[in-house]
């Protein structure tokens, strides 16, 4: 009997049957799994080992282990499979076969009766080992498809795109790969199933397929009407059929493969920009990748040519959506993936390895083009690479085995390919054993239930996430998808794709392995692994309870990560504005940001079981109250500016009475001070939310007005930050409004109380229209500095600490420090601020000197080719700036460059340059690593290399102008990247090159597109 043949009778199930969100094969007895109705959530330990060499070349292996927490939705949603090529060969096999499962089809051939199935597929016709049966010892095996909640091939929704207007039924009879009795049993539903248009650029694909071409849509090559009208038929399907997800998946011809051009492909915003401008080496698998990404669907490539070239990978990743790929391998790839490995891993040399296919199909006639071929033979060529290089006793380094690859196109045996392998190999003592594998397979019958586990298992990934936890069993972080390279993918693929900087895995038993250990499995392993104790999660002196003691380990679990656990008082919470919170014993419950926190760490006489505690304010629109938030073991992820809100049985007024008397003149938040302590976790009537991210408007602008704010008139003791320098620091409740202007990188300062340890400090620089100044953040508050964005986040600031003149120039007039009484509320919800926000954007534009890209650069590239070019003296472009400069204009001036600056910008280290976290960057190399988030940055020429240029009537610098790259490429003749190779020598030999040469300059003036309503 077929798999799921008994399941035949249900092909018009229901919307709800088909996003059943049970699995009633078996279910986990293990403290690891948490099963309810919407998710599964599992605990795992994954161990491997690092290694590292010594100078005297020990090697010296480490285990490590690394503990994470994974989620799958258990709702299987209604998902539709969108194919590339559906009426080809792969297109019409895969949409028939499910049909006939659907239907459970029996059909007459000359050796019998055979009945629909999915043999071929890993996911519906393979099984893994569950366990050991307990009465007999037996292994116990269960089907893949059952492991985790996953659609069923039965119940996707088929459609998708082909050059070729022929209905399913005669693109069916076209390819001659099915039975006639199988065909007739499907031909109605077949017909009735007609591709949508797809794009045709005769450059990528062989000239022997244009007379199929009578189904694209208009143009030949890349734009942007063709990648929208691909997002609209996506989304079109999706509608028309009540669908959940869709996936794209690419079946058509092979391309040739695209040249990767620097400026062209490179990057993602290069990449939409070279389709919108119709560049020829943009190719049609590239341009539905695209579209996918931008429509959030998962994009898979079954053909060889490089789809994803690195301005696809980028964007993808921009877009957190899924891409993989490359090359189908159903039939001689696969099996040459697995003998390789197991004659390397028996200690056989390989020494070579022919490989010859002829076949008779469309792929075969679009592969005697020998452009097309060469995609072909790279992805078959690479297949033994990493199964060499892991054995250094058979291959030294950089050797290989000689493997040629050789494809004709036999008209005579249609789908029945025939493939030959010979593997010539080195033995004992000089010995040699030859080893030939003659294989005819059915091309596209093979290669059809790969189609399927892709679809399938991509659907998975979009239901799987993830997060690490500490060696306390505790996470701070939020779940979050798998990398959008889904490596996963590899089992069924010849050329696999990884992320960026990830080894490539050819080898077929690690491929499994990988598929239903290291990630399928990864997800649900520990629902059935039982030496995963909680002890070795949590190795915590907490967890070493005694037996008897009446806990259970979920209650200890949540008693160490409060955030975690699922908060359902049994009592009601009155929910209160700060401002009507009075003392006492009362179920209450608040919302406001942190306005100033400060984390310590030790024993409390108040919380003994404490690891510490956070100090912090809390304000909302009404008031503000102290709050000392107590933890177990791990600091709780907290910011400046992080919007809370907290559940509480008991409000004190527990203070000193000159802090009483002093917060309550600082906060001005009531006549009676009150305060808040609470221990979540451990205070079964406390609970702490942390709304790290929303989406929504209302949640984002909660909290965000100062205190005593007004609309129609200014707030009291508010003062321009050189205001508050010069006199203002004395006054009591005095008020700023600032911008950031940059984030210095954190520094280690050595205590002075003679201890040794260090504390961690940053400085942040402040500015508004009047001054600017350095603010000093400490520790824990550094973290908040990090999600600020220079010239764009303002801080309103309460009560600030004042820090005397230091002797350096930037701390001359003194600065800005937190005290226990400062509040900082970050982006403030008032007029002043916006306007500040403005004024900020401005004045970086006009002190910019590192070129950004903005979004209306296309005006500025396009009027080169315009019809109005008009030619500037420098007089005369002084003059249209000075006379409108909210104005923008385009045009040419005519200058010659007097001197450059080459060389000595080379000797101090400066000859490219860029911007992070509002600090400028230099460096003689094209990428530099911020030292305040560790990111690494692109740089572009430093603009000061071009020094005065000058024509008739004026000069002005060169570091004046803004230069993009085009223009640095123009200027040098080559890319800005090979600029940061240059030599000394080099350096030298430009720039006296350059010096009184006469140039042509397009140049431009952007409108400030700032509105002042202050």
């Amino acid at each position: 009997m077929a798999p799921h043949s008994e399941e035949a009778n249900v092909s018009n199930r229901d919307h709800e049957s088909i996003t059943s969100n049970k699995n009633d094969l078996f279910v986990v007895n293990s403290p690891n799994v948490t099963y309810s109705d919407e998710e599964i959530r599992s605990k795992y330990t994954y161990r491997t080992t690092l290694v590292d060499q010594t100078r005297e070349g020990m090697l010296v292996a480490t285990p490590k282990e690394t503990k994470y927490e994974f989620k799958v939705n258990r709702k299987i949603p209604r998902t539709g499979m969108m194919l590339v090529g559906l009426g080809g060969n792969n297109g019409t096999t895969v949409t028939a076969g499910i049909i006939a499962n659907r239907r459970g089809l029996t059909w007459e051939t000359r050796e019998g009766p055979r009945s629909a199935n999915y043999y071929g597929s890993l996911v519906m016709a393979s099984t893994i080992k569950l366990g050991i049966d307990i009465k007999t010892s037996k292994d116990v095996n269960i089907p893949i498809q059952k492991i985790l909640p996953m659609v069923h091939p039965n119940d996707l929704v088929i459609g998708g795109w082909d050059i070729s207007s022929m209905n399913l039924a005669q693109a069916m009879d076209r390819a001659s790969v099915l039975e006639p009795s199988l065909k007739s049993a499907v031909r109605e539903e077949m017909a009735k199933m007609v591709p949508l248009p797809s794009i045709y650029y005769p450059d990528f694909i062989a000239a022997n397929q244009e007379d199929r071409a009578d189904n694209c849509l208009e143009g030949s090559k890349a734009c942007n009407e063709h990648v929208e009208q691909i997002r609209k038929d996506i989304r079109d399907f999706k509608f028309k059929h009540s669908l959940d997800k869709i996936i794209v998946q690419w079946t058509a011809n092979t391309e040739r493969f695209a040249e990767i051009i620097s400026g062209v492909n490179d990057t993602a915003q290069n990449l939409l920009k070279a389709i919108e401008n119709g560049h020829q080496e943009v190719s049609p698998s590239t341009v539905f990748a695209v579209a996918s990404i931008l429509e959030g669907v998962p994009f898979i490539n079954g053909s060889p040519q490089n789809t994803f070239v690195p301005g696809v990978i980028q964007l993808a990743e921009k877009h957190k959506a899924y891409i993989g790929g490359d090359d189908f391998k159903s039939g001689q790839t696969k099996m040459k993936s697995a003998l390789v490995d197991f004659l390397i891993n028996a200690g056989i040399k390989l020494t070579s390895i022919a490989s010859y296919n002829h076949l008779g199909n469309n792929d075969g006639k679009n592969l005697s083009s020998q452009r097309q071929f060469r995609s072909k033979e790279i992805s078959k060529s690479n297949v033994v690479d990493d199964m060499v290089e892991a054995n250094n006793i058979l291959y030294k380094e950089n050797e290989h085995p000689d493997h040629t690859v050789v494809i004709k196109y036999m008209p005579a045996v249609g789908d029945n390919k025939r493939a030959l392998d010979e593997y010539y190999a080195e033995i004992f003592l000089g010995g040699h054993q030859t080893i030939s594998i003659f294989n005819v397979c059915e091309d596209s019958l093979l290669a059809s239930p790969l189609i399927i586990d892709l679809v399938l298992i991509a659907e998975l990934m979009t239901r799987i996430q993830w997060k690490a936890i500490t060696n306390d069993g505790i996470s701070t972080e939020e779940f979050q998808n798998f990398h959008s390279v889904l490596s996963i993918l590899s089992y069924m693929l010849k050329a696999p794709m990884t992320p960026p900087g990830k080894p490539v895995v050819n080898a077929l038993a690690k491929q499994r392995s990988a598929l239903l250990n290291e990630k399928v499995q990864l997800s649900i392993k520990s629902f059935y692994k039982q030496e995963i104790q909680l002890e070795q999660q949590i190795p915590s002196r907490t967890l070493a309870t005694k037996a008897g003691d009446g806990f259970t380990e979920v209650e200890l679990v949540n008693s160490l990560d409060p955030l975690s656990r699922r908060w359902d008082p049994d009592r009601e919470y009155q929910k209160l504005a700060i401002c009507h919170i009075n003392t006492g014993p009362k179920h209450v419950s608040f919302m406001g940001r942190i306005v100033n926190m400060k984390s310590y760490f030790g024993t409390s006489t108040e919380q003994p079981k404490a690891s510490g505690w956070h100090q912090m304010i809390i304000k909302d629109d009404t008031g503000a109250i102290f709050v000392k938030l107590y933890f177990a073991t791990t600091p709780f992820p907290l910011q400046l500016g992080l919007l809370l809100t907290l559940w509480t049985a008991f409000v004190s007024e527990t203070l000193p009475g000159n802090m009483q008397e002093q917060q309550q003149q600082q906060l001005l938040v009531r006549t009676n001070t009150i305060n808040v302590n609470m221990f979540p976790g451990r205070v079964a009537s406390d609970h702490i939310l942390i709304h790290h991210k929303t989406s929504s408007s209302l949640m984002m602008n909660l909290c965000r007005r100062p205190l005593e704010y007004q609309v129609t008139r200014e707030l009291s003791k508010l003062v321009p930050l050189d205001s508050y320098l010069k006199n203002g620091h004395d006054v009591n409740g005095i008020k700023i409004l600032v911008v950031v202007k940059n984030i210095g990188p954190s520094r280690k300062v050595k205590r002075k109380d003679g201890s040794g340890k260090e504390n961690e400090v940053a400085d942040v620089g402040l500015m508004d229209n009047t001054a600017e100044c350095c603010i000093t953040l400490w520790n824990d508050i550094i973290s908040s500095a990090h999600t600020w964005r220079p010239n764009d986040t303002v801080l309103f600031i309460t009560n600030p600490g004042y820090r005397s003149p230091q002797s350096t120039a930037s701390h001359s007039r003194g600065g800005l420090q937190i005290l226990q009484h400062t509040m900082i509320e970050v982006d403030p919800n008032v007029k002043n601020a916006h306007w500040l926000r403005q004024w900020a954007k401005r004045r970086a534009r006009q002190e910019a000197m590192i070129w950004e890209p903005t979004e209306d650069d296309w005006r500025f590239e396009t009027s080169l080719c315009g019809t109005i070019r008009k030619f500037f003296t420098l007089a005369e472009l002084d003059n249209w700036t000075r006379s409108d400069w909210n104005k923008s204009f385009t045009g040419y001036v005519n200058v010659i460059i007097r001197s450059m600056n080459i060389c000595r910008l080379h000797l101090r280290s400066k000859l490219m340059a860029g911007q992070c976290c509002g600090n400028l960057l230099y460096s003689n190399s094209c990428v530099s690593e911020c030292a305040t988030c560790g990111k690494s940055t692109s740089l572009l020429p430093n603009a000061s290399i071009v020094g005065q240029l000058l024509d008739e009537t004026g000069c002005i610098d060169g570091n004046s102008l803004l230069w993009s790259p085009k223009a640095w490429e123009n200027l040098f003749g080559r890319p800005p990247e090979a600029i940061a190779a240059w030599s000394t020598g080099d350096c030298d030999l430009f720039e006296q090159r350059l010096c009184f040469l006469r140039v042509h300059l397009h140049v431009g003036w952007r409108e400030a597109h700032v509105s002042l309503y202050k």
